[in-house]
């Protein structure tokens, strides 16, 4: 990647590997992540349960638990800066929470239950809120920005949603909360963990056309977790698709959907359900369990088009086009 093209990212994460120590073996979760969110952009994180999407938000915050968890190798850049390099209490202090921020897929645990919404919304501002363009905010308006955000997320009445706790909320009501308070320090990026897997279909578009919305109001970038391509094709402008801690393919949503070229991207593509097919097709064979796995493609047991080396030697990157990237021997 030129100099240029670094510089228009805000986020890079570089040659990423995370493991887990257990009883029964050292849990191989990520294996030379490589991802890259552009300024304003929505990218989307895709692949089954298990994949090692969430571990990798989680990494960029800083929320690995070691032991077990341990970065063995990599960079994650926030801009010009490397967040591995810092400590916890930076992190804690500059970073999470302010600079990156989570969306994350509980609509209850993160709230605290014995205060009310109002303020944990207020104490985000005091102590995490940044103001816009270097300007600090104007005395006083502290409490229409969160009337304001609450509004925006469609959240009718919002002086008697800041009065109420968490638990007298519904989870569409507490998820539309969640999302307010992403967005509320103004933050450079926004990571999204599942955000919308526990609403209903209808409550799901809205929080999409909410967040789409904010995103486009405020500026920010977004990782955007999920296991579903129907929320990739609403909500993100590229894709990663990643299979048991490795990416298989990145490239813009319309391209990847009309063009995949890995071979687990056309198996998952193909088990979407839609009103043409007549069944649904499924991808034989289970997912790695990550310990002691072979060194080369993870998808190598399950792949209808594998080769000899793919056993044993992971395949590198390959342009299949100028914006569509694909870690595949059959393309190399």
């Amino acid at each position: 990647m030129n100099r240029t093209a670094e510089e228009s990212h805000l986020l890079r994460i570089k040659n990423l590997a995370l493991e887990f120590h257990t009883e029964r073996g050292v849990v191989q979760a990520l294996d030379g992540v490589n991802l890259a969110v552009a300024k304003g952009e929505v990218l989307g994180l895709v692949g089954e349960s298990g994949c090692g999407k969430t571990v990798t938000g989680r990494s960029v915050l800083g929320l690995i638990p070691c032991p077990p968890g341990r970065i063995v190798r990599g960079e994650i850049w926030l801009d010009q800066e490397n967040l591995m390099t810092l400590s916890q209490e930076n992190l804690r202090s500059r970073v999470r929470g302010s600079r990156i921020t989570l969306v994350p897929q509980d609509t209850l645990g993160p709230l605290n239950p014995v205060h009310t919404v109002g303020t944990q919304m207020g104490d985000i501002l005091k102590y995490k809120g940044r103001s816009r363009n270097g300007r600090p905010n104007r005395p006083g308006s502290d409490h229409q920005e969160i009337l304001d955000l609450l509004r925006a997320v469609h959240l009718p009445d919002p002086d008697k949603i800041l009065a109420k706790y968490p638990a007298e909320l519904s989870g569409g009501q507490r998820q539309r909360i969640l999302i307010a308070m992403a967005f509320l320090p103004r933050p450079e990026l926004i990571i999204a963990d599942e955000p919308t897997t526990a609403l209903d279909v209808t409550v799901q578009a809205q929080i999409l056309k909410i967040f789409r919305d904010l995103v486009a109001r405020d500026g920010c970038s977004v990782l955007f977790i999920t296991h579903d391509m129907g929320v990739v094709a609403a909500i993100c402008d590229r894709v990663s698709v990643m299979y048991a801690g490795q990416i298989a393919e990145t490239a813009p949503v319309r391209k990847l959907f009309e063009s995949p070229r890995h071979p687990y991207t056309v198996k998952l593509l193909d088990s979407v359900p839609s009103p043409e097919k007549k069944e649904i097709s499924q991808i034989p064979g289970t997912v790695p369990t990550l310990i002691n796995i072979n060194k080369g493609c993870r998808f190598y047991d399950r792949c209808p088009q594998r080769l000899d080396r793919c056993r044993d030697h992971k395949p590198g990157l390959t342009q299949a086009d100028e914006d569509h990237a694909v870690f595949c021997h059959l393309f190399g």
